[in-house]
């Protein structure tokens, strides 16, 4: 019996370390996917300020 109960807390405990790698290798990719939002707006926002520079200044000019 007693052999059994070691086995049945191996097999949770393994359980948990997988549990917790997929947790953190998800959070990892979250994180990641959220950088590149980030990176493309900010790519985005400077396209749009470099575009209205450009206008302002051919129009004034």
């Amino acid at each position: 019996m007693s052999v059994v109960l070691w086995l049945f807390a191996a097999v949770v405990a393994a359980n948990a370390v997988l549990l917790l790698a997929l947790v953190l290798r998800f959070r990892s990719e979250v994180r990641a996917t959220r950088d590149d939002q980030l990176h493309h707006i900010v790519e985005l926002w400077h396209a749009h300020v470099s575009r209205e520079s450009l206008e302002s200044t051919t129009s004034a000019g």
